[in-house]
């Protein structure tokens, strides 16, 4: 059972961070500099450019916040023509700002995600430069300065923690037990963090994930009976992740929903094969069934990122 919950964790997890060729931390870094008097966060070429100061995100005071957390996908990670995974204005985060601003004028969009971030240096720092010295203490002073002006947070975090566990077909186990117990010890912390800073009227939602190791069911027999594990793994892994968010009354976007991840059993054609609806998505929604030199890769295509938006719009009008 140990092997299965940690092999789950593997599984799902390296949905954002297992390539082939770069990590997600190795993925594009986005520059941070100091801007302002107080901890400013200007972001290189992201969809905002925003500086902290003592009287809240510079050049936005009269408009609603929307701060974007976590790693790749916040910053609509895809590879590029040559296979390199660079940052992108497609993610979830940028879609969702444009679905929210038909209802909500003025919504700024605010990205402080990091490549290759995971829960420790979310808080600690050292995978990319903050100027309050990590994105979580960052996020913090942006919510505390803004009381009342942040419409909605939302982050995904935890991937890197176990994804340089896995290294297809064979997973190290131990690493596995490690990066779980760092999410189960860190996670928690961190929502406690946003959800006091923010306050308890702030409207925060996490995501779950997707399994992209469904694209192993194009690899034969063995392909599809990992394919069929792995589903059942990726479930244990967006458990921890759920309870850790619900702890602080953090919704969660399900992702592995909107996937239809476990969905082994209808089919429905997908080029020249026929697939069942799980395996068709991923490959529909992904990269991981994509040729040389984009393929495969485990971040989402536009398609993709914009039915990961829709699942943070559905958590969105939960109450």
């Amino acid at each position: 059972m140990k092997r299965t919950i940690a092999m789950a964790v593997a599984l799902g997890a390296a949905a954002l961070g297992v390539t082939g060729a770069p990590t997600l931390a190795q993925a594009s870094s986005s520059a941070r500099a100091e801007a302002g008097t107080a901890a400013g966060e200007a972001k290189a070429g992201g969809v905002a450019r925003a500086a902290e100061t003592a009287g809240g995100v510079r050049g936005t005071q009269r408009r609603s916040l929307y701060l974007a957390l976590g790693d790749s996908l916040a910053d609509g990670v895809q590879p590029n023509a040559r296979g390199a995974p660079v940052a992108t204005r497609q993610g979830y985060a940028d879609v969702l700002t444009g679905r929210l601003l038909r209802s909500r004028p003025g919504l700024h969009l605010v990205k402080l995600g990091c490549s290759g971030e995971t829960v420790r240096s979310m808080i600690r720092g050292g995978k990319c430069r903050y100027s309050r010295g990590s994105q979580l203490r960052s996020a913090e002073a942006i919510l505390r300065r803004n009381r009342g002006r942040v419409a909605l947070v939302t982050i995904d975090i935890g991937a890197n923690d176990v994804a340089r566990c896995a290294t297809l077909p064979a997973v190290d186990f131990a690493c596995v037990t490690a990066g779980v117990r760092r999410i189960s010890e860190n996670l928690p912390r961190i929502a406690a963090r946003l959800r006091r800073a923010g306050g308890r009227r702030t409207t925060i939602i996490g995501m779950n994930y997707y399994d992209p190791f469904l694209g192993l069911y194009l690899r034969g027999m063995t392909g599809q009976a990992q394919a069929s594990l792995s589903v059942e793994l990726t479930d244990r892994l967006n458990a921890v992740l759920r309870r850790s968010y619900n702890r602080e009354g953090i919704r969660v976007a399900d992702v592995s929903g909107a996937f239809q991840t476990r969905e082994l059993v209808l089919t429905e054609p997908f080029g020249d094969s026929v697939l069942p609806v799980a395996v068709a998505n991923i490959c529909r929604w992904t990269w991981v069934c994509a040729p040389a030199p984009r393929g495969p890769d485990f971040h989402p295509n536009v398609a993709g990122y914009e039915v990961i938006a829709g699942a943070f719009e559905r958590a969105l009008r939960r109450r």
